[in-house]
């Protein structure tokens, strides 16, 4: 894919970024923190491609806040394995 040259529009970019999404994959009921971990990675992959610049520390402190964030989310949901709790299904340690 070319170079954008100065004067590449947020709507050359947009579409750039439609280019590149991952089709399909998105659902309803997706987290937010998916969501807006998909949104960090497309602006990350942007500003890598050269599409568009973007605050990079910002954005990949922005991912790693999402990603501790879903961390805990499906840690907090495994912690209810146990006793009381639901049976772990196979695969699933303590």
């Amino acid at each position: 894919m070319p170079t954008p040259t100065r004067g590449t529009t947020r709507a050359d970019s947009a579409a750039h970024g439609e280019q590149h999404r991952p089709h399909g994959h998105h659902h309803d009921s997706e987290p937010d923190a998916i969501t807006a971990l998909r949104t960090t990675i497309g602006a990350i992959h942007m500003h890598a491609t050269g599409v568009a610049p973007v605050d990079l520390d910002r954005e990949m402190d922005r991912a790693a806040r999402l990603l501790d964030q879903l961390s805990a989310a499906l840690t907090g949901q495994h912690d209810q394995c146990g006793p009381g709790a639901h049976t772990c299904t196979e695969g699933e340690t303590r």
